[in-house]
């Protein structure tokens, strides 16, 4: 999305690549702003050569493919439900539903139409004009009560504002969404209708006093070139972990239950974002940092930066202006046993093994185990199944573990928020209680759709999961056969147990591929 003189790419993703394979996914480099004219042919002669290497050119596709994409061209309406969309499939010979929701991703990836059958809420709705949702959203933040109280705003505020214009009335919640999805607005954390527009935080800066610099890791993000809407966009996806006075347009400072802290800082003169973070577990939150970062510089293809970690050694530790270290050179140098050098104070070795170790994390399993208490004696049948993988490391949560005198919602929010595994035993008394639907449901959802967490729902006795957000998401046992059908359960509860086990170790794979 663009706005005045923003930059902005267009993100390729790994679907549309497995749709299309023979796609270029080396990205040519184009500065629209160049007056060399020649850039601009040798691109067209870059794209006009590549279409000409097409596998698909001259082969037949069907016919409806075509009148699809024409029927919806032709349509008035800028935006229509799946029933509406599945009506016009129907009547051009696509009835199998599979197909219609690819076909639907397709021209979602094309940028033909929007589509995010993946988010709760927006599961029924086609965006056929992408411009009303870039109107809908701009519309909201050029709301002057908005801009006044530097971004934030409720619920109601957004609703009067789009209810105003008969284009955007009764979408007030979808178009929410969609500000969310697209990381211009996040839920202030404790809160069930307060929101926080990052890009309209003051400019003025308001840095945490006293941020200890002890033991701290000084870790910085230095790019070719910086896009727009980086950090807005990093304040945006940690938002639960900010101290609510520590935040502005240029940086935040962020704090965890254990007491860890990280200060982040936007520096755009010298196109760089800096970390430091201390505390305890303060390579795991820089992990998570940095994780999400990467998922940021995704939206932006070939966007290019270096990593850089600071020297550790006795004139620099603690230390402002410490020697900068690419993190590159240090893992080279560690696989060549071979030193760097600090300049700083007096010219020394470093082993860049000492510096490394201070960013390692073993990112364990945090698993959280949601259930409904008339069906606890499931959840522990699970739990006794997995005892061999806690001694191994895992670490699993229910809140049966909440001490008396601890605030059990508290409890709830916090352990749900650390978990990278969310482990939900349905059933229909799982779905009856209102504070496991509203609260811990939902909130899986949304670290799900994130990326943050890996949901997994387990069939323990027949119940309507279909008819929830849980019907597009990985169900166990095989083929969603309950568990009290089974005459053996601890056969059921392994099965079960390793398949978690295979999926999460498949996750961490793919994760390291993209670079973690």
């Amino acid at each position: 999305m663009l706005r005045d003189k923003s930059p902005g790419q267009i993100a390729l993703g790994e679907e549309l690549y497995r749709a299309f394979p023979f796609i270029v996914q080396k990205p040519i480099e184009v500065d629209l702003a160049d007056k060399d004219f020649d850039v601009f042919r040798r691109l067209k002669q870059t794209v006009s050569f590549q279409f000409s290497q097409l596998d698909v050119l001259g082969k037949s596709f069907p016919a409806f493919w075509t009148q699809i994409r024409e029927e919806l061209s032709s349509l008035k309406d800028e935006r229509i439900t799946w029933q509406q969309y599945k009506e016009i499939c129907e009547s051009n010979g696509m009835t199998d539903e599979a197909s219609m929701k690819i076909w639907a991703k397709t021209l979602h990836n094309l940028g033909v139409l929007l589509y995010y059958p993946e988010i709760f809420g927006l599961e029924n709705l086609i965006i056929l004009e992408p411009q009303w949702c870039v109107d809908a959203i701009y519309r909201a933040l050029d709301t002057e009560s908005i801009i006044k109280n530097d971004g934030k705003f409720k619920e109601n505020i957004l609703a009067e504002c789009w209810n105003k214009d008969e284009r955007f009335q009764g979408n007030s919640l979808q178009l929410l969404k969609l500000m969310q999805q697209f990381d211009m607005c996040y839920l202030v954390d404790g809160t069930k209708d307060e929101y926080i527009a990052p890009q309209l935080l003051p400019f003025e800066e308001k840095r945490r006093p006293g941020v200890s610099t002890k033991n701290a890791i000084y870790f910085c993000l230095q790019y070719t070139f910086m896009p727009a809407g980086i950090l807005t966009n990093l304040i945006a996806r940690m938002s639960r972990h900010i101290l609510s006075k520590y935040v502005w347009r240029r940086g935040v400072t962020l704090q965890w239950e254990e007491e860890a802290l990280a200060e982040i800082i936007e520096d755009p003169l010298l196109k760089q974002i800096n970390i430091k973070v201390v505390g305890p577990e303060r390579q795991r939150r820089l992990d998570e940092i940095r994780k999400a970062l990467l998922n940021i510089h995704a939206k932006f293809q070939g966007l290019k930066h270096e990593e850089l970690v600071a020297c550790n050694c006795i004139d620099c530790a603690d230390k402002a202006g410490a020697t900068m270290f690419k993190l590159k050179d240090l893992e080279n140098y560690k696989k060549l046993d071979a030193n760097m050098v600090c300049e700083k104070g007096t010219l020394k070795k470093i082993d860049p093994t000492q510096i490394l170790e201070g960013l390692d994390f073993p990112d364990t399993p945090r698993i959280f185990i949601s259930y409904s208490h008339k069906n606890e004696k499931f959840k522990d049948e699970f739990r006794t199944m997995i005892r061999p993988l806690e001694r191994n490391g895992w670490k699993v949560w229910d809140d049966r573990y909440i001490l008396p005198g601890d605030d059990w919602n508290d409890e709830i929010l916090r352990h749900l928020s650390e978990a990278n595994v969310i482990v939900l035993m349905l059933t229909a008394d799982f779905f009856k209680s209102n504070f496991i639907y509203d609260i811990e449901f939902s909130r899986a959802i949304q670290r799900h759709e994130s990326g943050d967490a890996l949901m997994i729902g387990i069939v323990v006795d027949d119940c309507m999961y279909e008819e929830t957000p849980l019907r597009k998401i990985q169900v166990l046992p095989k083929d969603a056969q309950p568990v009290v059908r089974h005459p053996h359960r601890s056969k059921v509860w392994k099965a079960v147990a390793n398949k978690i086990k295979e999926t999460i170790v498949a996750r961490e794979e793919r994760s390291q591929r993209r670079g973690w």
